[in-house]
């Protein structure tokens, strides 16, 4: 039952219906028509474990025979075997609906112990054995989502299942008794059979899905304070062969709402043969550059020069901003802080499939004065840096939790001649032409702190991203790809 559920909640995130105004989606999925078929794949492995063990409540009641009234018992009713094959089983998608699984003409085996008893006092009679129930089915399920605050909410709307063509064999004891009257039997096992299924699946399978649901990774933390909500927004768009779902895709700093200006972008599947493809949206992208800004997650302060281990002080930088050294003679200590003047905003470049940041970087140099017990710090100079960061796109699994995937930044290339100004300067002139190799040096590792970002994506355990590809257009990023799915894996969000 888990797996089954699992597999439903994993196909149905998008059928969300949504209600009050549309808000933007900045992140989107488009399940194709191969994705389609993969679940229906995934329902057929689950439904053939489910009609191997299904069970149904007691059954009891009474018959006249001609040494009187017998009351009987069918108890322990449990599936053994199914003929479904993948001819049974039909997967539809509908516009309002959701997604239903259907299955026709499956003939299932159970297994159960039956006893009665008759007549009172000396002449009481009773007996026991077991039976072999079969029974053809038809099955129909409908599993689809509301909407409540943002977050989904797992329905179960219909369940439709018939039982015909039930026959009961009954073994030892008096089973040639029971069998004189099975049709009687037949009746009454179907009637049961018919009224407690749709109740028992709905039931367990609206319980677990809202558990999955409420575990389903619809907000996630990126680093500290800073989250990416991927809550659904508005209502899927179906066709026969495709579902698409909107999700709000915004970067918040302590969940701060952000003010967007959008324009429309093409979220439109690219004509290759994937099951999904998900949309990243150059404006998604750049809520994440304000919320890291106001994190201050790329703000530092530089004490030492990593790369070349030179120790910022006003004889080492004095060697290029010969100002410094006279007006410090005596050798002392600095530091540099590194601060953003204005959020991150990233443009995608078609023709070279890259990402473009250009970062306006604002550098205060400090002089400190440890000469007391509190040490002070004297601004002498702000300077003012535009790094262009260009990066590619590639996939990472995160080790923690293999089945989640992170969309990675690799840097391929850094300029910065002449994008130095001084802003502030309490020293006079600073050549800043000399500046530009050390600065790049210098600032190299803000750079590479954009390599460590890395964008979870919203897969949930059990799932895997099968040979992904990567297309950049002018407003949004494509990633497309295939899956593979352990069914046992699945189970994890209940």
């Amino acid at each position: 039952m888990k797996e089954l559920v699992a597999a439903l909640v994993s196909c149905i995130l998008c059928t969300i219906h949504a209600n009050g105004n549309e808000e933007p989606s900045l992140f989107r999925i488009h399940l194709e028509k191969k994705g389609i078929d993969f679940i229906r794949t995934v329902f057929l492995q689950q439904l053939r474990s489910q009609f191997t063990s299904f069970d149904v409540p007691d059954l009891s009641g009474d018959f006249s025979e001609l040494i009187g009234t017998v009351h009987y018992t069918i108890s322990n009713i449990h599936a053994t075997d199914s003929d479904l094959v993948d001819e049974h089983l039909k997967v539809n998608l509908a516009p309002g609906e959701g997604i239903t699984a259907s299955v026709s003409e499956v003939h299932i085996s159970l297994s159960a112990d039956w006893s009665y008893k008759t007549g009172e006092g000396l002449f009481k009679i009773a007996d026991s054995g077991s039976v072999h129930l079969s029974a053809t089915i038809d099955l129909s399920i409908t599993a689809a989502a509301g909407l409540s605050d943002g977050m989904p909410t797992f329905l179960v709307p219909r369940c439709d299942f018939h039982s015909y063509s039930v026959d009961a064999k009954f073994q030892g004891g008096a089973s040639w008794l029971y069998n004189l009257f099975s049709h009687a039997i037949d009746s009454k096992f179907k009637h049961l059979f018919n009224s407690k299924a749709c109740s028992k699946l709905t039931s367990g399978i609206t319980e677990l899905g809202q558990t999955a649901f409420e575990n389903l990774p619809l907000n996630l933390s990126i680093s500290d304070g800073v989250f990416l909500d991927l809550s659904l927004v508005k209502p899927p768009v179906f066709t026969n062969d495709s579902v698409k779902s909107f999700h709000r895709g915004l970067f918040t700093f302590h969940g701060a709402a952000q003010q967007q200006l959008l324009k429309k972008s093409t979220f439109s599947s690219p004509q290759t043969n994937k099951m999904f493809y998900l949309f990243v949206s150059k404006e998604m992208l750049n809520s994440g550059g304000v919320a890291f800004d106001e994190s201050g997650a790329l703000q530092t302060t530089v004490r030492e020069i990593k790369e070349t281990g030179m120790r910022v002080t006003t004889d080492s930088l004095g060697v290029f901003i010969p100002n410094l050294a006279k007006r410090y003679p005596q050798s002392k200590d600095m530091i540099i802080r590194i601060s953003m003047e204005k959020p991150a905003q990233f443009s995608l470049v078609e023709k070279d499939q890259t990402i473009n940041v250009p970062l306006y970087v604002d550098l205060a140099a400090f002089v400190l004065d440890n000469s007391t017990s509190d040490t002070t710090e004297t601004p002498v100079f702000t300077l003012q840096i535009i790094i262009q960061g260009q990066y590619s796109v590639g996939f990472d699994y995160d080790t923690d939790t293999d089945h989640r995937l992170t969309l990675k930044l690799n840097k391929t290339d850094t300029t910065v001649g002449g994008k130095i100004a001084v802003k502030k300067s309490k020293i006079g002139s600073i050549p800043v032409d000399v500046l530009n190799v050390p600065l790049q040096v210098g600032i190299s590792s803000l750079l590479r702190s954009l390599e460590k970002k890395k964008l979870p994506l919203p897969i949930t355990c059990g799932v895997k991203f099968v040979e992904p590809e990567v297309r950049i257009y002018e407003d949004v990023i494509v990633l497309g790809t295939d899956v593979s799915v352990d069914p046992e894996g699945l189970a994890c969000n209940i």
